[in-house]
């Protein structure tokens, strides 16, 4: 595992931060270069040299650089100071202003040549003065070695040679790149301020069109300015073992992180917290409590109590003799005394032999993302994946790695917080993850909340909004963890940590993070239960090839988060919901019921006993845009058009495992087959071949029925047995369709 370098997400030691930030010192020197291109002309202006400027340019600016270089030496000044006011390193602006500026090196000389060549008869050489000492210089001296004429070849040679020195480019990727910054200066629609107010809309609406045009948007999006950079360039196909991968196009040049091509977004483009000051009188906490529960003779003592972000814990121990089940069942007395909106009872708390009453303060402090960002569990943490999930009542910070979860789901009902957790756990893949080190697939059937990412340099695909093409890509998931397991095999690895360590090739396996908002969306689609069995396939199977799966809803119910999801996802986090039964579906136990909302959330973890009560990181729409924005003005995406397209058909993978639900509760009696089997004959008349999923898809049947369909089609001889390929062959044709058409 790649550990990314605390200076990079962390907001440097104030000692050791210097007077001036880089990029403020480079705006101020390009503003001194402006103010002295206006000087040098106000002393240009000044031909008799009656002023001190004057005096300076004529008689000590023109003997070194001639007349000529009077008139260039502005335009230098000029590119040198958009250059450094831009201060985009290793791009295309500061290409073009050391070329202007290797340009006007060598006019000098040359010009000199130029202007002593003998041209038959004719020769009048001009006065050196236009060309000053420098021209005067160089120029004689290869007036002496090559000629005029031969001079001027050479001095252009060896200005063509020099070009990868000075600017970082060969000439070839310079030309095009000026023809391609002239194009996208052209392009209004391409600039930052238009780009801001269109984002949503013309996402949105490019993502609607077919395959084919989403692919020319985006050949055309993708700059060729970009394609300077090294590694930019798409890699062939490799072979381990002489036998060739169906492997994924990624960048697989050495790490950006590596080379020093990328630059992580730091804690300062996040707000930062504000803090609200506790109001609350602990003594008066202590004595509401023991007094309340002292009436009903029920005796405890207050040994502790914990303030957290938007929640008090008090620790009840009972006196000798009273029963634990005495206090809970005043919980709603407890309430009343405490005049409280929510009141939650831990009985008892894991490991202790105390009561907890938890219920919320009388006002709530925001944990913002950067306060998580900024504490040492991330910024030392040595994977690629930590997740900041919020701060417990402690006020201690919860960092989970993804890699020991693996999988992730969430639920809440609307407005609790789980959209801004999702926000939360996508930034903090950004701040630590490079884009060649974690992949994500965005899918959100709601079109609103995940929009954001969609020029994330980090995507496979543009953020997917239609479930024909989430079940394309999840499909293609699957293959692509099965050739990673295969690759495994190869080299003898267990699992991606060993493949990383190992490098084959030099090549490093990236991680793919699947992130779906609203996953109940999955049994509403045309083809949920195809899109369920997939993901359940996924988070089955998927966690030693480096792919993880987190999951969004905002209806826990048993029909969403079946027993089979319950398995695959271990770690689980319950935002406020409106009844016990829906925070027993997420957890296996209440709790989730007495929620506050607003980011209050029971964190599930895999490594512990029980639920941990938590406030959710927050982080605006406004803080996401510029973190998003200042990693977009590096790299585009590089988007793989093929994932979404057909993958083929969802029986052909081996090892799926149908639904729990169509195990469970099963479908209609065999006798009932009878109908839905002369449909699914007249569709494979119609199609030339069929399969289980197609019979799913157009009749909205169970898989079962389904399969029993195909089964029997098979053995009547109908349709070909299983060989390999993706869907059945139809044998028997027209004669048969009579006998069903005429019985």
């Amino acid at each position: 595992m790649f550990e990314a370098s605390p200076k990079v997400n962390a907001v440097p030691n104030p000692k050791e931060k210097e007077i001036l930030p880089s990029e403020i010192r480079l705006e101020v020197t390009g503003l001194v270069l402006l103010g002295l291109i206006v000087i040098h002309i106000i002393g240009m202006i000044d031909n008799d040299a009656q002023n001190i400027m004057g005096y300076v340019v004529y008689k000590g600016l023109k003997p070194i650089i001639g007349g000529y270089g009077l008139y260039m030496l502005p335009l230098t000044f000029l590119v040198m100071s958009v250059s450094c006011i831009l201060h985009r390193e290793n791009k295309i602006v500061n290409a073009i202003a050391q070329l202007i500026c290797l340009i006007c090196l060598l006019a000098l000389p040359i010009m000199r040549l130029i202007l002593r060549i003998r041209l038959g008869g004719f020769y009048h050489p001009s006065d050196d003065a236009w060309v000053g000492l420098i021209g005067k210089f160089f120029g004689s001296i290869f007036e002496t070695a090559f000629g005029n004429a031969g001079g001027i070849v050479v001095f252009i040679v060896l200005g063509l040679i020099s070009l990868p020195y000075v600017t970082g480019y060969a000439p070839t990727k310079l030309i095009a790149g000026l023809i391609a910054l002239k194009n996208k200066l052209t392009r209004i629609d391409d600039t930052p301020v238009n780009k801001k107010k269109a984002k949503r809309k013309v996402t949105v609406s490019s993502l609607d069109r077919d395959d084919d045009e989403q692919k020319k948007d985006l050949q055309s999006d993708i700059s060729l300015v970009d394609s300077f950079s090294a590694g930019s360039e798409i890699p062939t196909v490799k072979k381990t073992n002489g036998t060739p991968k169906e492997q994924m196009e990624l960048d697989f040049k050495p790490m950006l992180r590596e080379i020093g091509k990328y630059k992580f977004p730091t804690t300062d483009l996040l707000e930062k917290p504000i803090d609200n000051l506790l109001d609350t009188d602990r003594e008066k906490i202590v004595s509401v409590i023991e007094t309340s529960l002292a009436n009903f003779n029920v005796a405890v003592n207050v040994t502790g109590m914990t303030i957290g972000p938007s929640v008090i814990r008090c620790e009840l121990k009972p006196a000798p003799g009273v029963s634990v089940k005495k206090v809970i069942a005043l919980q709603d007395d407890l309430k009343l005394a405490l005049k409280a909106k929510r009141l939650r009872i831990e009985a008892p708390i894991p490991g202790k032999d105390v009561i907890g009453v938890e219920f919320p303060k009388s006002s709530r402090n925001l944990v913002t993302l950067r306060e998580v960002l900024e504490c040492d569990a991330f910024t030392k943490s040595k994977s690629l994946m930590p997740l900041c999930i919020g701060k417990d009542v402690d006020g201690d910070p919860i960092i989970e790695d993804l890699n020991k979860m693996p999988h992730l789901l969430i639920a809440g009902q609307t407005g609790a917080g789980k959209s801004v957790c999702l926000n939360s756990i996508v930034m903090s893949l950004l701040f630590k993850a490079a884009p060649d080190e974690v992949k994500l697939i965005l899918i959100d059937p709601k079109r609103v909340e995940l929009i954001l990412y969609n020029s994330l340099p980090h995507l496979l695909v543009p953020v997917i909004i239609d479930w024909n093409k989430a079940r394309n890509a999840l499909m293609w998931v699957i293959k692509e963890m099965n050739n990673r397991y295969n690759q495994f095999q190869d080299i003898k690895c267990r699992d991606i940590l060993m493949y990383n360590k190992k490098r084959p090739d030099g090549e490093f396996m990236p991680y793919i993070v699947i992130i779906i908002d609203e996953f109940a969306s999955l049994i509403d689609a045309p083809n949920g239960k195809e899109l369920m069995r997939l993901i359940n396939h996924i988070a089955r199977l998927a966690r030693a090839t480096g792919i993880h799966v987190i999951a969004a809803t905002q209806r826990p119910e048993v029909k969403v988060i079946s027993g089979g999801v319950k398995s695959n996802f271990p770690a689980r986090i319950a935002f406020s919901v409106t009844s016990h039964a829906d925070s027993t579906t997420i957890l296996g136990k209440g709790g989730a019921d007495k929620l506050l909302g607003q980011g209050d959330m029971l964190y599930s973890s895999p490594s512990e006993s029980g639920p941990r009560r938590a406030q959710g990181t927050f982080i605006g729409d406004d803080e996401t845009e510029k973190v998003v924005s200042f990693l977009t003005s590096q790299i585009k995406p590089e988007y793989r058009a093929d994932i979404t397209k057909y993958q083929g058909e969802i029986d052909d993978i081996d090892g799926i495992e149908e639904l729990e639900d169509d195990i469970i509760t099963g479908f209609e009696s065999e006798d009932d087959d009878e109908e839905y089997f002369q449909m699914a004959v007249k569709l494979a008349h119609e199609k030339k071949s069929i399969s289980a999923s197609m019979i799913q898809r157009d009749f909205r049947i169970g898989y079962l029925r389904a399969s029993r369909i195909i089964d029997k089609m098979e053995k009547l001889g109908i349709i070909s047995g299983m060989d390999g390929h993706r869907k059945r062959r139809l044998i028997q044709g027209n004669d048969f369709m009579d006998s069903i058409d005429n019985p």
